[in-house]
């Protein structure tokens, strides 16, 4: 699947006393399969991608949004890579704001590790809760699988990503027909 063929959604974020707005797709052509971490990306485009994270507009991140920020520079790391190339694990907010200084060494420690998987592997993994085959699965299953299986999202995360997917009678289509 191309990226480019997906559709269109529009997220938008508040920082402050800002709102940005951006799409979920790009112009560009992007193949699932191709593993993100081998994209090399711009520093200054990192440092924009940074300073959409900084709330407060000074310059800084909060600590709990390290893997958010790497993930949204193009890597998939887990939240235990995340902890052990920070070298701590921020669990409140406000704890320790960092600079992008002092963030772009964990971004780039993750950007050599291991790919910990394509959209083809998530794909094979969904596959497992389809048991009649036909590209979709229970949201309530997969709300099931993302609260206690693996890497565990909490509710409000699991509500967010959920959102808009689920169809009329309770599915989420996860592979295109």
């Amino acid at each position: 699947m191309d990226f480019h063929q997906s559709h269109r959604q529009t997220y938008s974020r508040h920082l402050g006393r800002f709102k940005f707005e951006f799409s979920e797709l790009t112009c560009r052509k992007f193949d699932w399969n191709t593993r993100v971490s081998k994209i090399s990306i711009d520093p200054n485009q990192l440092k924009e991608i940074f300073n959409l994270y900084d709330e407060e507009l000074d310059g800084k991140i909060d600590g709990t949004q390290i893997g958010d920020v790497v993930r949204a520079a193009g890597l998939k790391p887990t939240n235990a890579m995340v902890v052990k190339a920070s070298g701590q694990e921020f669990k409140r907010k406000g704890e320790k704001r960092l600079t992008f200084e002092e963030w772009l060494p964990i971004y780039e420690q993750l950007s050599k590790e291991k790919e910990q998987g394509t959209y083809a592997d998530f794909v094979e993994g969904l596959k497992v809760f389809d048991k009649d085959e036909v590209g979709k699965i229970l949201a309530a299953e997969l709300r099931h699988v993302l609260l206690a299986l693996g890497e565990r999202l909490t509710a409000d995360e699991v509500d967010e990503l959920l959102k808009g997917v689920e169809d009329g009678e309770g599915f989420v289509k996860y592979e295109g027909q």
